[in-house]
Formats: structure tokens, C-alpha cells, sequence
């Protein structure tokens, strides 16, 4: 049993011959645009410094509250965490 190769056929010549290559050169171009989009949707990493900082660079004012939120709560749980281990130090345990 032998198999095909479609590049054993001869290439087309004439006016359809070019209509055809414009064709696949267009078909090319949308493939390489649909590939550069998803690519992007994958980096994660781009798109959240893409969403923390401006045009030149410098952190955006949702970045800066949601660094001072996060600094916030780790200073709340060290004081929550200091004050158990401080009643926890003071009471003898039953």
C-alpha cells in the first residue's frame, strides 16, 4: 500500500496560481495574528504588571491600595497572633 505526498503535485500555473498564494499569504497572516493573541492571554505575568502599573512604569493606585490592604492584614494577624500567645502566656491552661 503506498501513500500520497501532496507535495509530489505539480505547482499551478496562471492567474489562479497567484489568487491561490494571496490566498494562503492572507490565511498566514490571520494564523500569526490568533497565535500573538493567545500567546498574550498565556503570560500571565505581562498581563498582571500590565494591570499594577501605568504607561511609565509606576504602580497604578489599585496596585498601591492593594499592597496597603495586604500590609494591613499581615499586621493585623502578627497582633492577633502576639495578643493569643501573650493570653495564652498570662492564664494557666486547666
Amino acid at each position: 500500500m503506498s501513500m500520497h505526498d501532496p507535495t509530489d503535485r505539480p505547482a499551478p500555473d496562471g492567474p489562479d496560481a497567484a489568487a491561490l498564494e494571496a490566498d494562503i499569504e492572507l490565511a498566514r497572516d490571520d494564523l500569526a495574528h490568533t497565535v500573538d493573541q493567545l500567546a498574550s492571554k498565556l503570560d500571565v505575568k505581562a498581563r498582571v504588571q500590565d494591570r499594577l502599573t501605568d504607561d511609565e512604569g509606576e504602580p497604578t493606585p489599585a496596585a498601591l491600595g492593594l499592597g496597603g490592604g495586604l500590609a494591613a492584614a499581615v499586621v493585623v494577624l502578627v497582633a492577633v497572633l502576639l495578643w493569643r500567645h501573650h493570653r495564652a502566656s498570662r492564664w494557666p491552661k486547666r
